[in-house]
């Protein structure tokens, strides 16, 4: 689902914005267990 977040961010929208975005997500998962995964 990565590619499809904010598909138009010039930064985001590349190979390095997908691993730092999914970091983010992955560490947020973590800490807020009651969200998980949503699409």
């Amino acid at each position: 689902d990565l590619p499809r977040t904010f598909p138009c961010h010039p930064w985001l929208d590349t190979p390095d914005g997908h691993a730092s975005l999914r970091r983010v997500l992955v560490g947020y998962s973590f800490r807020d267990s009651d969200v998980g995964y949503c699409q």
